[in-house]
């Protein structure tokens, strides 16, 4: 990806995230709590990239430089959910990763003046580059689920496809959709059908599906891979395993006596320690190490 579009380097620090959602709080008062996705676009990022008409992550006075850059996670949204509740379940996915850690959300990265004011339509442009901030994003894609029942991101079309690109270039691991409880993931697993999902252009539709058929050989092959991934989540540690060696990427481990152990007969080692004290952060450090190594 080394001549990507310029949108896959607009992705946006954990800490400006912060920041920006503090801003937006303010700027909106009592109405934050309720202001959807589609309002924040409309009545603040617009009109503040208006003299511009560039993309807000390009707005020197509002994201510092130091601010952007490749993703770690794309993030994927159903529109007109509440945005507070984006802010919200991205900081809580991220955890304890680094500040610096940076996710890919289109309405601050994708130029939303649809090209008015420019030579081209860069917002086309920014849209059709999904697959290569897709494949730039190392984590897979974090899905944001506000209200199953009323923003239901597996019958919105562009997040299919989103979820589609997600599957072919990182696998099902890939593709992380926490959700608040066991109705919810019941939920969403029964609305699944690909060929039921919601675009505004009946000709994006089309596109979408036909990328899926390309891809999974078949709609029903696709719909049972999102099934099975989201009955079979909670199963996975990749993404806990991931933030841990966040937290230890400086450190500097010595594990002479987990070698020792691996050539020996022993068949179990312990890690043994109180609460909070690094126990699964050592692990993760564990299969990092082991994982790189050949015939361990």
């Amino acid at each position: 990806l080394a001549n990507a579009p310029r949108t896959v380097q607009l992705a946006v620090s954990k800490k400006a995230l912060r920041r920006m959602r503090q801003k937006l709080a303010e700027h909106f008062g009592e109405r934050w709590p309720t202001t959807t996705t589609t309002d924040m676009v409309m009545e603040y990022i617009k009109p503040l990239t208006a003299g511009k008409h560039c993309r807000l992550a390009e707005l020197p006075e509002f994201l510092h430089e130091d601010e952007i850059g490749r993703p770690t996670y794309f993030i994927s949204h159903a529109w007109k959910a509440p945005a507070d509740i984006l802010f919200s379940r991205i900081d809580d996915f991220l955890g304890d990763a680094d500040d610096s850690t940076c996710v890919w959300v289109d309405c601050f990265a994708v130029n939303q003046h649809s090209g008015e004011g420019v030579d081209h339509n860069q917002n086309q442009e920014d849209v059709g580059a999904f697959e290569d901030v897709v494949i730039a994003s190392e984590g897979g894609t974090l899905v944001v689920v506000a209200d199953v029942e009323r923003f239901n991101p597996a019958t919105r079309g562009w997040c299919i496809y989103e979820w589609d690109y997600t599957i072919l270039h990182h696998g099902p691991d890939g593709l992380h959709m926490p959700l608040n409880s066991s109705s919810d993931r019941t939920t969403l697993v029964a609305s699944i059908d690909v060929t039921k999902a919601e675009c505004f252009m009946e000709a994006d539709k089309e596109m979408i599906l036909q990328k899926v058929a390309l891809h999974h050989n078949s709609y029903e092959a696709f719909n049972n891979k999102l099934k099975l991934q989201l009955l079979l989540e909670p199963l996975s540690y990749k993404v806990d395993t991931e933030q841990h060696l966040l937290r230890s990427q400086h450190t500097e481990w010595m594990f002479t006596e987990v070698q020792e152990w691996m050539e020996g007969d022993k068949r179990a080692l312990c890690v043994v320690g109180e609460g909070g004290t690094g126990k699964s952060t050592i692990s993760a450090a564990m299969i990092k190490e082991w994982q790189s190594k050949p015939n361990q």
